[in-house]
């Protein structure tokens, strides 16, 4: 994960230490709480990734997005915000590193995402929803509410060549 505003205003320092480091992909974990207040801040907020992919393809790595709740349930010129990233951001110079947790969390299905996403998602964040009679919000991989069977083959039909595991103690 690369933070979105050092990315924007000073990528090839980015750049130099994820070169160094041999990292050909980048994750942009959200775009800036700021922007995200106002219609017009999250346009803004998208055109800065649209740039800072432009950049990324530029210096030979692959740009993705982390999606938290947020993106999920708030919406852009009446559009889930999600969806109006990546239907305005070209697929060249954004991918998403879906989170299965948080899709699961507002309601939605991960495997669906995943396959909404095909070719698009060659990073998937594996994390479980706890059950309603579990006090956290998220628990062990197996112990929760996700249909991992389903999320599986749905990242096998699409393309997912990378799982990020994060592991509830």
């Amino acid at each position: 994960h690369v933070n979105f505003v050092k990315a924007r205003d000073d990528f090839q320092s980015v750049a130099d230490f994820h070169h160094a480091l041999g990292n050909t992909d980048l994750v942009l974990g959200a775009i800036p709480g700021d922007l995200r207040e106002t219609n017009d801040g999250w346009k803004l907020g998208v055109e800065q990734t649209r740039q800072i992919g432009e950049q990324a393809k530029a210096a030979g790595f692959r740009l993705h997005m982390h999606n938290h709740a947020f993106e999920l349930t708030d919406t852009v010129d009446g559009m889930e915000a999600h969806h109006y990233i990546f239907s305005t951001v070209p697929a060249d110079l954004l991918k998403t590193q879906l989170d299965t947790f948080f899709i699961e969390d507002v309601g939605k299905d991960p495997a669906a995402y995943v396959r909404k996403f095909a070719g698009r998602c060659p990073l998937l964040h594996i994390k479980n929803k706890a059950k309603a009679d579990d006090p956290d919000s998220q628990t062990q991989i197996g112990n929760g509410t996700i249909d991992w069977d389903a999320v599986f083959a749905a990242a096998e039909e699409c393309g997912v060549e990378w799982y990020i595991v994060e592991q509830k103690k």
